[in-house]
Parts: structure tokens; sequence; C-alpha cells
């Protein structure tokens, strides 16, 4: 749902690689807009400033916000695989996927005048089944540091790795910065798998260019595309897709 890096997709085809004609009511799904993604309600707000409003040092700010957003929820409830939600909803909801607990905890760092950074993790390849289909199934954390214009100097490490699968935060696999476009992009395509397993077409279709157009060159999002185009019967666009996506 979240894959890995890839090379950038040709669109110099003269072959389509979306069918809008084919999705007519796509238009009418309400795609979240990153603003949306990452707003936090009132009650995060809150939750920040009384938490840390008295904590000036950002080191300690840090682990206090990390060990406040634990401690608001039961850890064995914390994480929810299938739970692709925006930063408020994570909130009020206490559990969603790595992918949405990140977009929910980057939210709350900014809101406490911390540096966050989303990183990817390169796991080994992991399957699951839903309904008929194979996924397979990545994972990010974050990444706190302290403002660089805090006027703090630091000589040893300087950030914070947060990570909501405990599995994976034991483990010490390779993880690389990603911007907020691979992660807009992430959000999208999750959102686009559910409803292709929900067999919800148009919806699917609105969130995979959704992806597509936040991020040109993740491939997860053109590999799924491919895979709305060959359950609808677009055999010939499936094609193109895949063979666009493998140059």
């Amino acid at each position: 749902l979240s894959g890995c890096q890839s090379t950038v997709v040709n669109h110099s085809s003269a072959k389509p690689l979306f069918l809008d004609e084919h999705f007519q009511d796509y238009l009418e799904v309400e795609v979240e807009q990153p603003a949306d993604i990452f707003t936090l309600s009132d009650e995060a707000k809150q939750f920040v400033f009384e938490k840390l409003h008295h904590i000036n040092e950002p080191r300690k700010k840090m682990r206090t916000l990390m060990a406040s957003i634990f401690d608001r929820s039961d850890f064995n409830l914390l994480y929810d695989n299938t739970a692709n939600t925006v930063a408020s909803v994570t909130f009020s909801n206490k559990a969603a996927n790595c992918l949405s607990m990140s977009i929910m905890t980057y939210s709350l760092a900014k809101e406490a005048g911390l540096d966050a950074d989303f990183q990817q993790v390169d796991v080994p390849d992991y399957w699951t089944r839903r309904q008929g289909f194979s996924l397979l199934t990545g994972h990010i954390n974050l990444l706190l540091t302290p403002e660089k214009e805090s006027g703090h100097y630091y000589l040893g490490p300087r950030g914070l790795v947060i990570d909501f699968y405990p599995f994976i935060a034991k483990k010490h696999f390779p993880q690389h910065k990603i911007n907020k476009n691979r992660v807009l992009a992430m959000f999208y395509n999750n959102k686009g798998a559910d409803a292709l397993l929900a067999n919800d077409h148009d919806k699917a279709y609105a969130y995979f260019k959704a992806a597509i157009k936040s991020d040109e060159v993740f491939q997860s999002s053109w590999v799924n595309l491919g895979l709305l185009y060959r359950q609808t019967g677009h055999y010939a666009a499936a094609e193109n897709v895949y063979k666009a996506t493998l140059k």
C-alpha cells in the first residue's frame, strides 16, 4: 500500500494513462485536501499547549510530546493497520495505521514548535490478504528535531524517532527521509486501495489520480491504477500504465 522509491514515469507516450471518461463520477468524490489531512482540531491544539507550554528545552519537549501521545492511548489498541485517517480524526480515535499516526504526530510537533521529517523504513516485503487481494504493506515513522532557529546547539544526536509499530521499532532497518508530497501520495493511495477492495471504482480512480498528482514517481499508485483498469476490463490501458511505470 505504500511501496518504495521508483524511477520517473514517462508521460511523453501518446497512449493515454488516465481514463477520466470511463470513471465519470470520480469528480463527485470528496478527496481530502492536503490542509484537511494535516489540520489539527482545537482539542489537539489544546493537548499540545497543556502538555508543553511550560517546557522550553527542545529535547525535553520532544520526549514529553512522545510520552504524552502514547500515554493518552491504550498501547495495545494504538496501532490499527486498516485505519487511514486525517490528523484530527486520528487524534480523536486514538488509533490508526503508521502513516496516519505519523501524520498526526507531525502536525502535533509543528504545533509544538518542533521540526519533523517523515522517514520511509525499508522493511522486508510484508504481504497481507484482504478480500481476495494480496497487499504489500510499507512502513514509515517520524524523526523529531529541535527547530534550527531555537538558539540551542547540540554536540550529540539531536533527533528522536517516533515509530508506532512496536515490532519494527525494535529492529534496525534502513530509513530515509521522504517529503510531504510522498506522504500525501501514500495517504491517497491507501484510500484508493480501500475503495478498490470495496468495488467502488470511481472512488478508487479519484484517489489513485490524486496520489499520482501529488507524487508522480511513487510507483505504487501507478501499479494500483493499472490494477483498477484490469479489474474494470480496460486491459490495453492497464498494459500502458504498467509499461509506463516500468520506464
